[in-house]
């Protein structure tokens, strides 16, 4: 994994969201606890870019996390800008969203 990563556990699945900054999607890893050892199941599935932290809901089967990503250039964010913010400054967003374990498990 190259980016910084964030986990959380459910009931014998470990999942890590591995992020890749801003402008790319990051990847959602599974980890099985096999002999003592965690050992990843499956491929990495491709999620939102700048992914953050994670929670499992209990009771419900989600997975939330929250990405942080840049819009693009500043005029393409003209909602949040501050007009004393100096021209070209990037503008961070942040976007809740959530997988069903079912579908994260069920994924190859």
């Amino acid at each position: 994994m190259t980016g910084p990563v964030h986990r959380v556990a459910a009931p014998g699945t470990a999942y890590v969201n591995e992020s890749k900054g801003t402008d790319e999607p990051g990847n959602l890893w599974r980890y099985k606890w096999s002999n003592g050892q965690l050992v990843q199941e499956g491929q990495a599935v491709k999620t939102a870019r700048g992914a953050e932290d994670l929670y499992v809901e209990r009771g419900t089967g989600r997975l939330w996390s929250l990405s942080e990503h840049r819009p693009g250039v500043a005029s393409d964010c003209t909602a949040n800008r501050d007009p004393a913010d100096p021209v070209g400054t990037d503008y961070c967003q942040r976007v809740l969203y959530g997988h069903k374990l079912s579908w994260l498990n069920g994924r190859p």
